[in-house]
């Protein structure tokens, strides 16, 4: 099996992360295809390039202009601008939304026509660049079905947490289109969290979808030269008891359209709320 891994969006601490991307390889390195498709705001250096392509094998890198996105989406962002009904807050989590998903997008696209057709074979992988993960985690065991995308967790009763995605090229081209279906809905001033809009964008085209939690939902921050945690394995895997009816949702049990019970996903809460504690105690060690 061969993987693309695409690291997409605003180039945060490669240097101090480098390590949580070759945790997230297939074994083989020749089998890695790694494209980092960064804003032109804040670019790799020459160090950080040189330290990636000694760690990580196949590496591209292509930069994307914010001036040039920003003018092709003109029109949505005056419409988000002129919203009265929309708080400031909110405006911009909806600019970091079109970012995000556009960016995905252009990096998928990138990769796709470097690659050719025979890419269509290979396994496909998104990973935030701020993403911490600690130790190795297979991948080969989590795409094994070869027929399904897979994400850490869920949200919002019926999202997906997909600070992290793996899967087959069929599945993962439709994830990557989302900024078409995030576009269309804020046309319409229909605003819902990105969680939501991936079910309902992988629903819509009938692409079967999987939660497996080995997949990391962690992300680091920087504050006062001080790298820490930013998010928390119970809320972002935490949550589990969903309605996934008419979906295409594929249980642990290998079936479609079946959630936990309400009792087994708080529970399951409880658990990762020691395991967020044992990490941030082995993260507080580790960096300081």
């Amino acid at each position: 099996m061969k993987i693309v891994n695409l690291f997409t969006g605003q180039k945060r601490l490669l240097l101090e992360n480098y390590n949580s991307y070759s945790n997230i390889q297939l074994a083989n390195k020749k089998n890695n295809y790694n494209f980092f498709v960064f804003w032109d705001d804040a670019l790799i250096t020459k160090d950080e390039e040189y330290i990636i392509k000694k760690n990580l094998y196949n590496f591209k890198y292509k930069i994307i202009s914010q001036k040039n996105f920003k003018k092709k989406y003109k029109k949505i962002f005056q419409k988000i601008k002129n919203d009265k009904k929309l708080k400031p807050n909110d405006k911009n989590q909806l600019y970091a939304w079109l970012h995000q998903y556009y960016i995905l997008n252009e990096a998928y696209k990138f990769a796709r026509s470097y690659l050719g057709n025979k890419s269509e074979k290979y396994a496909w992988q998104r990973i935030r660049s701020d993403s911490y993960i600690p130790s190795k985690i297979d991948i080969d065991s989590i795409i094994v079905d070869k027929n399904s995308i897979n994400f850490p967790g869920a949200k919002f009763g019926f999202g997906l947490n997909d600070f992290h995605c793996v899967g087959n090229h069929k599945y993962f081209k439709i994830y990557a289109s989302s900024i078409d279906l995030l576009r269309t809905l804020i046309i319409n001033s229909i605003y819902i969290p990105p969680e939501v809009m991936i079910s309902i964008q992988l629903t819509k085209y009938k692409a079967i979808f999987g939660i497996d939690r080995r997949l990391p939902s962690s992300l680091i921050g920087i504050k006062n030269k001080k790298i820490y945690l930013r998010s928390l394995n119970s809320r972002e895997k935490g949550y589990q008891y969903i309605d996934f009816n008419f979906s295409k949702f594929k249980s642990n049990k290998d079936t479609l359209d079946k959630s936990e019970s309400y009792f087994g996903s708080f529970f399951r809460r409880i658990i990762w709320l020691f395991v967020d504690l044992y990490q941030k105690i082995i993260f507080f060690f580790k960096v300081n």
